[in-house]
């Protein structure tokens, strides 16, 4: 995926409402599939965050198959209690 060209704008918010104030957590989702072109835009906005002397130290993952999803749940669990963290 190349990086947005500049001129191109990654997030569209709303007239006269700031995208951060009015942000919101969603906890209960509908199962159906995010659309290809949501995930590239997502992803792209991701891209384009700051980080530390711009070393852009991230890397993305898009996890589509729900056993694979639980899986990896489940083993970020086990790994965050090895290290003492309780998430549960």
């Amino acid at each position: 995926m190349d990086e947005p060209a500049a001129s191109e704008p990654l997030i569209r918010p709303t007239p006269g409402r700031d995208p951060v104030l009015t942000r919101r957590s969603i906890r209960k989702y509908t199962g159906e599939p995010v659309a290809d072109e949501s995930v590239e835009r997502l992803l792209r906005a991701a891209m384009a965050a700051p980080s530390a002397g711009d070393q852009r130290p991230w890397q993305f993952v898009v996890v589509r198959d729900r056993a694979m999803l639980a899986a990896i749940g489940a083993e970020s669990i086990e790994a965050l209690a090895g290290a003492g963290i309780d998430v549960r």
